[in-house]
């Protein structure tokens, strides 16, 4: 796996409320710790009395600032399952940038500084500086947890799956998909198709072939695909963009991301959304 390859992997990012003020907490609570107890960037001559509320006040701004760029990625609803690595580094940085801007307005309110590039640049830097260390440490943590718990979960789900599937009969009956321009049409045996994926306007199926798999596209909205397959128990909406047939379903694996369905005779991987696991959980119980 090359370098840009890595960077496209799926990453964790928990978009609720208690995941963000447990992060932000910690992070400003730091730069509070380090600046009043260190006085780094020469503020040890800072008179005494005044270091405790400027230390604070710049624990409050990475804290405000924080918090605002949280409401922001809710407004705007970016989807935690598309969430990448190189999303996650463009989101840090962004948050890097917009504390510098908030803490050099601080600046400017305690001591007047006039705005230069040096002055920014130098502001900036001491906020990668001293924030760097603590959001580190909370992503690697998280990553870790994250990772134990799918781990362990998957595991357990696994085992309720095997027995579910012992007692199911699989689908044998053929079906027939219809194009939105109602004359493509597409006759397949319910046991070959393996998954469903909606990309834009077109559904991609993929059909158990001899020696691997198939993959067939139609223009189709998936919404229109999923009431074909109304009446067939095994085909589960995992994801906002897929569709498993669970009978195809080998094993369930788990990352820190998430979770995903590993499917039978190929290297092929459908993950489930975080929106949709107790579903899934339901769906598998014995």
């Amino acid at each position: 796996m090359n370098f840009f390859q890595k960077l496209s992997e799926p990453y964790g990012y928990d978009t609720s409320y208690r995941s963000f003020l447990r992060v932000a907490v910690i992070i400003s609570a730091f730069v509070f710790g380090l600046l009043f107890v260190f006085k780094p960037f020469g503020m040890d001559g800072i008179q005494a009395e005044k270091i405790l509320p400027i230390t604070l006040g710049y624990s409050m701004v990475t804290f405000s600032i924080m918090h605002l760029n949280w409401l922001l990625f809710q407004m705007f609803g970016f989807k935690e399952e598309n969430w990448v690595i190189w999303k996650e580094i463009i989101w840090s940085l962004w948050n890097f940038g917009t504390i510098a801007i908030g803490n050099w307005t601080y600046n400017l309110f305690l001591f007047g500084d006039h705005f230069n590039v040096q002055n920014f640049a130098a502001i900036f830097f001491i906020t990668i500086a001293v924030g760097s260390i603590p959001l580190t440490l909370v992503i690697f943590l998280s990553q870790i947890r994250r990772l134990k718990k799918n781990l362990a979960e998957a595991q357990q789900m696994n085992s309720q799956f095997q027995v579910k599937k012992e007692g199911s009969q699989k689908d044998e009956d053929l079906i027939e998909f219809v194009a939105e321009n109602g004359k493509d049409r597409l006759e397949v045996n319910l046991n070959d198709l393996l998954f469903l994926e909606s990309t834009n306007n077109y559904v991609d199926l993929y059909i158990r072939i001899e020696h691997g798999f198939d993959r067939q596209v139609m223009r189709n909205s998936m919404k229109r695909m999923e009431e074909t397959l109304q009446g067939h128990p095994s085909f589960f909406r995992c994801h906002r963009t897929y569709v498993v047939n669970l009978d195809c379903v080998e094993n369930i694996s788990g990352n820190s991301a998430g979770y995903s369905l590993n499917i039978g005779g190929t290297d092929l991987n459908v993950p489930v959304s975080r929106q949709k696991v107790e579903e899934f959980r339901a769906l598998i119980r014995p």
